[in-house]
Parts: structure tokens; sequence; C-alpha cells
């Protein structure tokens, strides 16, 4: 999988989550998400988003920042545009060999990540968990 930086939205003022589109074997993504997505509807968990309409699809990407809901539109619109200007310059992909699944604690000091388990990402490594 190779990573890539981009943004949800092309409003600067409704941008709230940065994030990073992926590309490579997306197959095997799409399967790992969808198997993931089946252990949470057994037991019950509620997945961390809206369901999808029919014609919305799972897009592998990796969430690099979040604006604050609270956030004053002019620290939204400071924080896309310097954003934005990295998107315009050249970065190098670079190569992810796992993923992990992290749960969100939250707290009155703001949340923190768990990670609960990783999945590696490369075919040497399928076998060996």
């Amino acid at each position: 999988m190779i990573c890539s930086m981009s943004s949800s939205e092309k409003n600067a003022n409704k941008t709230r989550l940065f994030w990073m589109g992926v590309d490579g074997n997306m197959e095997a993504l799409n399967d790992l998400e969808s198997r993931v997505t089946g252990i949470v509807n057994e037991h019950a968990i509620i997945p961390d988003r809206k369901p999808p309409k029919p014609w919305e699809t799972f897009t592998p990407h990796i969430t690099i920042a979040r604006v604050a809901m609270n956030a004053k539109s002019k620290t939204g619109v400071a924080v896309y545009e310097e954003v934005h200007s990295l998107e315009q310059k050249n970065h190098d992909p670079f190569l992810v060999n796992d993923v992990a699944l992290f749960e969100t604690v939250t707290s009155q000091n703001g949340p923190s990540y768990v990670p609960i388990v990783t999945f590696p990402l490369n075919s040497d490594d399928t076998n060996s968990s």
C-alpha cells in the first residue's frame, strides 16, 4: 500500500478532516475492510461511521488530522490553506507494511487511541499471524 496526501473537502470553510489516500492492492485492502466490518457487526459493535448509502463504497484512507467542530471557521480555513499548500508539493509516496485497528477512548482531556490489533499487508507476513 502506498500513501499520498489529500483532504476531504475542496471548500476551506467546511474542511474538518485531512487524510492520505492509498494506492496498491486495493482488492486486498477492501477485503480486509469487509472482514473487519463483518466482525464488528457480529459482535454488535456500532461502527465509527454512518451506514453507507447504497451508492457509497469504502474509500481506503488514513486520517492524519481533524479540525475540532467548535474551532472558529478562521482556524479551519488556516489549516486548510496550509495543508493544501503541502498537497501542491511533490511528496514521495511511502510503503505501508501493516494497518492497526485502534480504539478511541474519550476523556475530559480529549481522546486517546489504543491499538487493538495489527494486520500485516505484505504477502510474506499473511501466514505468520
